[in-house]
């Protein structure tokens, strides 16, 4: 019946519906499928098209419904079920789109673009070690597969495998010149092994095809504030503009410049922009982020915490933030500490090259990357800046004891010689010939007796700084979706007790092995502090600490600027002109 049906479609109908969907006239497409359904209710192919329809007009319920009836109909339409999976992904309905690419596959092995998809999914939850083989199975039946190879490169991201991630990338630009994704990925990687002239050469590579493309226009203003090459930055940012003068990221990363000064008409502007109530959400957040920081700069207070509050608001909602994520996560990897021993003797690959760790932890905005500066100062410590390979390590480990708490301790394994051998190995990577190096990830200070029982050599250096300042400047802050308690001054509150009740825990289990810096003693005493700290670090003096504002590595924090500067005090009292406007912060954070 269904072969009659099919032999009995108008086929110029069919063509005429296939191109309107091409050309963007989906509900043309969606009317004429209407009637063709009534007269042919049982033709899977008619469904697969209204899919295609709805999904997009991103309406995404009615695309999955169509899809799962196309294959309620004729079940080993491998198409539809590969369209079906796309959607479900869109959807957020990751469970559901495995299931979907998984039948395409089964369906028809050499679907590669099911296999590339199923790949990507994997690396999205967080299993990037098992979606290698589909990326390659992909490339086997595609070898010139771009968005594969892409992808490929993705996932050794994840597994801090950076070689092979760069060679994937290049593998994918060369198949695809003008595919965006390579070059932004290639550039993270570069930036993540601190190669900062190589991601400006990629950068710049794709700007000869497209001279006016906003994102890797950004992406140079960002390098070139990092290095503190201010007027370049600058220009990079207004030729951002130039070519989408409606990007409020970039104006956001404009005013944040030093010694950029917006005039009365460009607020103006910014402020007609505000008041426009069909902004997306993140342009609203970046834009009143952007206002709040030149209110700052002009003391119009009253503004300033309107903008302030209304982004990061704003912000939380879009992260979906509990504090009590937070409580969990903490009680989970105390939970794992006491539960897992390391054996008596740790044991190290003997092909890696022993790199001695220096990790700086603490709140961020405590004063850590004026830290970090200084120690890389020295002539034998390298800045290794906010590594995130820990994090990557130990999330999957500390997931399994989750699952199955008693099957992970039965398991014969050394959790921690896993953790020291894959971290050494992910540093090595950075290629470096100092013999010491920072990790300056602050929120490190949630790990810091796995360090200790994987890295026993590690340095933790715990910076403290007035509990006030440190909150209020992660409140003016925008971290994007990096940090998302910063955006309630009730939920900092709530976090710097959560701290502080973490490192009061691995102070009394590690005791003699954190060294508690002050930052306000820093800003004081420089010279004293600095020897105080190089003797912890067992180091010998080195005058170019106490010069660290001429260090020209590149900084990628919030204080980049601020490091560029000799050394100065006070700013930890810069929260007490706004004490009006910070009354749950000041109250809660009472006593501490």
């Amino acid at each position: 019946m269904e072969n009659k049906n099919l032999f009995n479609l108008d086929k110029n109908t069919l063509v005429s519906i296939v191109n309107d969907l091409n050309n963007g006239q989906s509900d043309k497409a969606l009317i004429a499928l209407e009637k063709l359904i009534d007269e042919f209710p049982d033709q899977a192919l008619l469904f697969n098209l209204r899919g295609a329809c709805f999904e997009a007009k991103n309406q995404y319920e009615q695309s999955i419904e169509s899809f799962s009836k196309a294959v309620e109909i004729h079940p080993n339409y491998a198409e539809a079920f590969y369209n079906l999976g796309v959607v479900q992904k869109k959807a957020g309905k990751l469970d559901d789109a495995f299931y979907s690419y998984q039948k395409t596959i089964d369906i028809d092995s050499h679907h590669a673009n099911a296999h590339n998809n199923l790949g990507s999914l994997l690396t999205q939850k967080g299993l990037a070690s098992q979606s290698i083989k589909y990326f390659n199975k992909a490339l086997s039946l595609n070898p010139k597969f771009a968005q594969a190879h892409n992808n490929l490169g993705l996932a050794n991201v994840e597994l801090n495998n950076f070689n092979e991630s760069i060679n994937s990338f290049l593998v994918a630009i060369e198949c695809e010149p003008h595919y965006e994704s390579p070059y932004i990925n290639l550039g993270r990687v570069y930036r993540e092994l601190n190669e900062i002239d190589n991601e400006v050469n990629c950068y710049k590579k794709f700007l000869k095809i497209n001279p006016n493309a906003p994102k890797f226009l950004d992406n140079l203003g960002r390098i070139y504030r990092n290095i503190g090459e201010n007027k370049l930055s600058i220009d990079c940012f207004e030729s951002s503009l130039n070519s989408d003068p409606q990007s409020f990221s970039t104006y956001f990363e404009l005013v944040m410049c030093p010694g950029y000064i917006v005039n009365k008409n460009q607020i103006a502007k910014l402020e007609s922009f505000a008041e426009n109530k069909d902004l997306n959400e993140s342009d609203k957040i970046n834009l009143n982020f952007a206002l709040a920081k030149i209110y700052e700069k002009n003391e119009e207070t009253d503004k300033l915490f309107s903008s302030l509050n209304l982004a990061n608001s704003l912000n939380k909602k879009s992260l979906n933030y509990s504090i009590h994520d937070d409580e969990k996560k903490h009680n989970i990897v105390r939970d794992f500490y006491q539960e897992t021993e390391n054996s008596d003797k740790i044991e190290t690959d003997k092909k890696l090259k022993l790199k001695k760790p220096i990790f700086i932890v603490g709140m961020p905005r405590s004063g850590s990357t004026l830290i970090e500066q200084i120690l890389s100062s020295h002539k034998n410590i390298h800045g290794g800046g906010e590594l995130q390979n820990l994090q990557k390590i130990l999330n999957p480990l500390i997931n399994n004891f989750l699952k199955d708490k008693q099957d992970f301790k039965r398991q014969d394994k050394s959790y921690y010689d896993l953790i020291r051998n894959q971290y050494l190995e992910s540093i090595n990577e950075l290629d470096f010939k100092e013999e010491f190096f920072t990790d300056k990830y602050l929120l490190n200070f949630q790990y810091i007796g796995l360090i200790l029982r994987a890295l026993p050599e590690s340095k933790i250096i715990h910076i403290k700084r007035d509990a006030r300042a440190v909150c209020w400047s992660n409140y003016k802050r925008y971290f994007g979706h990096r940090i998302a308690f910063s955006n309630d001054l009730n939920d900092l509150v709530g976090f710097y007790k959560l701290y502080e009740e973490q490192m009061k825990f691995w102070h009394l289990n590690f005791p003699n092995q954190i060294y508690d810096l002050q930052y306000e003693s820093m800003t004081k005493n420089q010279t004293i502090e600095t020897k105080k700290l190089l003797n912890f670090c067992n180091l010998d003096w080195d005058e170019n600490c106490l010069h660290f504002y001429k260090n020209n590595r590149s900084v990628r924090t919030a204080s980049k600027d601020q490091v560029r500067k000799k050394m100065y005090s006070g700013s930890s009292e810069a929260w007490k002109k706004y004490e009006s406007y910070l009354e749950p912060l000041i109250s809660g954070l009472e006593g501490y």
